[in-house]
């Protein structure tokens, strides 16, 4: 059931590791452009 506690904390764990997680991945273009752009598509995006 959607109503069951258990699957609301899963969702919102899962929410907040993927809010966490880009953070992150923001955190590091920032890094990494601040040492220069190395000419690498993946983080020209």
């Amino acid at each position: 059931m959607i109503s069951n506690s258990g699957t609301v904390a899963s969702f919102a764990l899962i929410s907040v590791s993927a809010d966490v997680y880009s953070y992150l991945r923001g955190s590091e273009n920032e890094l990494i452009t601040a040492r220069g752009n190395r000419g690498d598509p993946f983080w020209d995006s």
